[in-house]
């Protein structure tokens, strides 16, 4: 696999992205609750909200990945956007 150089500002727009939004970590924690909550009253999850969440999971692992150096490509915008949870 052959490494990319990476952008140093490009790096460092995305570890200040990261500690900006480190907070959003507890809406994963909310909307996990209400899949939960829902999952036991009605017997299934919310589609549209796991959608979403699929998709803010699949951004924000790929800029981890991104910032600690496990994966060269940035993430969208400054690439193109795979949602690795699209079946």
């Amino acid at each position: 696999m052959s490494r990319k150089k990476s952008n140093p500002f490009t790096k460092s727009f995305f570890t200040l992205f990261v500690a900006v939004t480190s907070p959003m970590l507890i809406v994963f924690v909310f909307i996990a609750l209400i899949q939960t909550v829902a999952l036991h009253i009605e017997g299934k999850k919310i589609k549209s909200l796991a959608s979403v969440n699929a998709k803010l999971l699949s951004f924000y692992s790929h800029v981890l990945e991104y910032i600690t150096h496990i994966n060269p490509t940035p993430p969208f915008p400054f690439s193109s956007w795979k949602n690795r949870y699209d079946s």
